[in-house]
């Protein structure tokens, strides 16, 4: 009993200490069985980012196939076959050891594959993922960026093969000579393969068929290679006459009639699309005649098994009525002289092939001859033209406002007509292009139809509705491969559209139409759309005019890389803004750091300033501009207002006296309130605040809009003070009646930080370079996927769907005449104190320190709590200057609160006087709220 123990001990032992290369041979092999099926069920990205559907794998499986393609792209392939190679090693040769710098070697190389993807296609993807992945990105850049692309790819491959002899045990050069007698073996062995499958071919076409000996009427012919000669030879014992007379050979059947039906040669046809065969020149009756011809292309289309093939000869012999049943004809019911034709539907709709979208529409497709045939065509949506009617139109469409100044508003004439519209898409064009989409999404697995088709000016929105249970994340991933097999530079998919059981294709037209900033101010719509700032923006994708108010957005941030219509689109907005405000009703503040792009406006009556071209004065301005807010709402305080509009009624009203629905200055009203018992009470009066100077009442305030050409310039300058500026006006500066645009053509989360962009409901975005840029601005993709000149995705206010737009265009000569038709009109009124410098003592610090200061008790408090009388810690703590916080520490050291010395560590507290001190000041104010002098702001 020992001894057995001992030995078994012994075993255990040996085979512990024993290498076992099965085993990690049979483990490499399961991974790579297991990350080969992880990522051929991969289903891309979803919409937010993450792996979307379903794996063979699982939850593993589809988070594995998503690090891998992040990580190295389609490089993981060879990742993939490098375990699969290592474990047939192992699992073959157990002599064979690979070392660690081997394998280092191996997995550099895999890094350096993703390289060259990278670098060979830097813009195309993958489900979704880079080619290359972030490895490949990473190394490809860096490499491109001391090489350049050519030479970068040349180190990377240079590298492979450098790191390949290294890892490899035997020469490269008697490794390369093995691959070469391979590769010639197998080339020898296909062409021997080719060979003999073309010989049993030609013998299976040249087998003799027997023309004597018919077989009877009832006896099946044996079944022979389904050919169209031995279809024929096999259709000709059942039409022979009944006379006992040699039959004649195939190629030259007998006639069932006269020589008024000659009989048609039958020619053999190879390699086409299957077509219904000719009626048989036969005694046999219709019925036969109707079911042989079905049958023959049935078989014909099955020889090439493609489903809409079978489905269309389905059709055509549900329309000959071979499915119906019906008596078979008497030869006495036959025609006597003539060969029954064949019926048209079917000849039609299986011998034409589906039409390929081209531009002739000449070569459109026929319709089906049923109407169960083909699925029924997509309904083509016209948008409105209206561009005849513009260049009748010589006047501005909206009524100008009414002002107390000669001011003449700008009419049409100023602006250029817009050519003829000549760039109109044919419907058979549109139709093609339909169903080419809808065969290109049945060759990735993906079935439905496209119900509707809306051209518009640079894009033609397909609503395609999917199959049912199909995901959206399978469609949303093949923008690229639909882009190449539409031959399109891109192609943006809304999956879904908003409010519809469809998704939006929106592909590129063959040419481009203008969007013409005349006939978007000549149209009704902009006359009668109210609001104080209106703007026309540009034509959706249906082609129909699309306006906004500056007043409901209230802010608007412009995002767009350098040449893709952000300039063009700033202009037309000033432009319509100019077109519909006078200078009393709307005053301008415009910010150029680039010196060349609103210097146009310069000298027009509208501006507060020149053009601010300086990044400091700019700053300086938008402190202004703050302090005009602040200003503005004491105004509102004053008068009773709540918004800029009731503010300005409200003015009118007491600068005229006319209006009865607001009583006179110190008029008591009297409101009365219907408590919850039914009881009308009367609550306490209220007298109408009269204004701050009852001899000289307040005048209007105008709108005032502020542009900013270029964001990220101002930031370079001053980001904090420009950031909490913008960040104060966004917040508050619409019922002042203060409004932003600002734009920039660097969307980076620097530039367009989480304040500044929560502040701006709405955003809108030109084509920007990446995804990440899109996300930036409109938290969503789409921007990178645009067309550039004008094509644009604006965000409105209180919504996330997104609206593609195509910018109004207005040409710089426009804008001259424009800007010189106001010029005439009046002189511009400067306030250069908006840019002046301010006081060192501007933080409303007071010359006499002994008064009261609204922060001397926070400042007591804080240096209570902090056990220091710190000036920086007052000033950052209270938000106020140095000097001020220098003097309320100097005044704690005259009344004994705190100790000299120039430390504040140094410094020793009072806590006691403090809490003394605090004390009295709080009675002394509750006892006489009146015995305060504030401090001058």
């Amino acid at each position: 009993m020992a001894k057995g123990k001992k030995k078994a001990a012994a075993v255990v032992s040996a085979i512990a200490s024993k290498p076992r290369p099965e085993v990690t041979a049979v483990l490499a092999l399961l991974g790579t069985v297991v990350v080969g099926l992880s990522l051929a069920s991969y289903d891309g990205l979803g919409p937010d980012g993450l792996p979307a559907g379903s794996n063979l794998m699982g939850v593993v499986g589809r988070y594995t196939a998503f690090l891998l393609l992040q990580l190295v792209g389609l490089a993981s392939g060879y990742y993939l076959a490098l375990l699969a190679v290592l474990g047939l090693i192992w699992f073959t040769d157990d002599r064979h050891d690979v070392t660690l710098g081997t394998l280092a070697a191996y997995l550099c190389n895999g890094v350096l594959l993703a390289a060259l993807l990278h670098l060979g296609a830097p813009q195309a993807r993958l489900l979704g993922h880079e080619l290359g992945g972030s490895a490949g990105e990473l190394l490809g850049g860096l490499l491109a960026s001391l090489f350049s692309s050519w030479g970068g790819a040349l180190v990377a491959a240079g590298l492979v093969v450098l790191l390949t002899v290294l890892a490899t045990p035997r020469p490269l050069l008697s490794f390369l000579q093995r691959l070469g007698r391979a590769l010639r073996a197998g080339g020898h062995g296909l062409r021997h393969a080719a060979g003999w499958t073309a010989d049993l071919w030609r013998a299976t076409r040249a087998r003799p068929v027997s023309p004597t000996a018919p077989a009877p009427a009832a006896t099946t012919p044996e079944p022979e290679p389904r050919t169209r000669r031995n279809r024929t030879a096999r259709a000709a014992p059942a039409a022979e006459p009944t006379a006992a007379e040699p039959a004649p050979p195939p190629p030259e059947p007998p006639s069932a009639t006269p020589a008024t039906n000659p009989p048609r040669p039958v020619e053999p046809i190879i390699h086409q699309r299957p077509r219904i065969a000719a009626a048989s020149t036969t005694t046999a009756s219709p019925a036969e005649d109707r079911e042989r011809s079905v049958l023959a292309n049935l078989a014909q289309a099955m020889r090439r098994p493609a489903d809409d093939e079978i489905d269309r000869v389905i059709e055509a012999a549900r329309a000959a009525g071979f499915f119906d049943v019906e008596t078979p004809r008497t030869p006495a019911d036959a025609p006597p002289t003539t060969t029954p034709p064949v019926p048209d539907a079917p000849t039609v709709t299986v011998e034409k092939p589906p039409a390929e979208p081209t531009n002739d529409t000449s070569a459109a497709a026929a319709p089906p001859t049923t109407a169960d045939s083909a699925p029924p065509e997509p309904v083509i949506v016209e948008g409105p033209r209206r561009r005849k009617e513009v260049r009748r139109s010589g006047t501005l469409a909206a009524e100008p406002q009414t002002t107390a100044s000669p001011y003449t508003l700008p009419g049409l004439e100023l602006l250029a007509d817009p050519p003829e519209q000549t760039t109109s898409i044919s419907p058979d064009v549109l139709r093609d292009y339909a169903a080419k989409l809808t065969q290109t999404l049945k060759n990735y697995g993906i079935e439905g139809e496209v119900r509707e088709i809306h051209p518009g000016p640079v894009v033609t929105t397909y609503e395609f509705c999917p199959a049912a249970g199909t995901r959206l994340s399978r469609i949303s991933s093949l923008e690229n491969d639909v882009a190449m097999a539409m031959a399109v530079t891109k192609v943006r998919i809304v999956a879904p559209i908003p409010g519809k059981n469809a998704v939006g294709f929106e592909i590129p037209n063959p040419t481009r139409e203008t969007v013409f900033l005349k006939e978007l101010l000549a149209d009704p719509a902009f006359a009668k759309r109210g609001g104080m700032l209106p703007i026309a923006v540009g034509k959706d994708l249906t082609g129909k005019p699309y306006y906004s108010d500056l007043a409901k957005m209230p802010h608007l941030l412009v995002a767009g890389a350098t040449g893709t219509g952000k300039s063009v689109f700033i202009n037309a907005t000033l432009i319509s803004l100019l077109y519909r405000q006078t200078a009393e009703q709307m005053r301008l503040l415009l910010i150029d750091p680039k010196h060349v792009e609103l210097i146009a406006y310069d000298r027009i009556p509208h501006l507060l300033l020149p053009v601010v071209s300086d990044m400091r004065k700019a700053a300086l301005a938008l402190r202004w501009a703050v302090g005009e807010m602040e200003r503005r709402y004491h105004l509102f305080a004053a008068i009773g207002a709540r918004q800029l509009t009731h503010y300005n009624q409200k003015v009118a009203a007491l600068r005229d006296g006319t209006n009865p629905a607001n009583p006179a200055p110190g008029q008591a009203v009297k409101i009365v309130v219907k408590g919850p018992d039914g009881v009308a009470r009367e609550v306490a009066p209220a007298t109408t605040t009269p204004p701050p100077n009852p001899d000289q009442p307040p005048e209007k305030l105008p709108t005032l809009v502020i542009v900013i050409d270029e964001l990220a310039e101002l930031m370079s300058v001053a980001a904090k003070d420009v950031e909490s500026a913008i960040q104060r006006l966004a917040q508050k500066g619409r019922a002042a009646g203060i409004h932003l645009i600002v734009a920039t053509q660097r969307p980076s989360v620097d530039v367009i930080t989480g304040t500044i962009k929560a502040n701006f409901p709405t955003r809108l975005s030109f084509k920007v370079s990446s995804k990440t840029d899109s996300r930036t601005v409109l938290d969503q993709n789409g921007a990178d996927q645009l067309l550039g000149m004008g094509d644009m995705l604006l965000l409105p206010p209180g919504t996330s769907d997104l609206l593609r737009i195509q910018a109004c265009y207005v040409s710089e000569d426009e804008i001259e005449r424009v800007v010189q038709h106001i010029r005439v009109q009046g002189e511009p009124t400067y306030d250069e104190s908006i840019v002046a410098e301010p006081d060192e003592d501007e933080d409303g610090e007071d010359a006499d320190g002994e008064d009261y200061d609204e922060h001397w008790e926070p400042a007591l408090e804080l240096t209570l709590r902090l056990k220091q009388a710190s000036i920086s810690k007052i000033q950052r703590h209270l938000r106020i200057g140095y000097n001020r916080a220098a003097r309320i520490v100097e005044r704690m050291e005259r009344e004994g609160l705190v100790g000299p010395g120039s430390n504040p560590r140094e410094k020793e507290i009072y806590a006691d006087r403090i809490i003394e001190r605090l004390g009295l000041e709080r009675t002394r104010h509750q006892d006489d709220p009146d015995d305060r002098t504030p401090a001058s702001p």
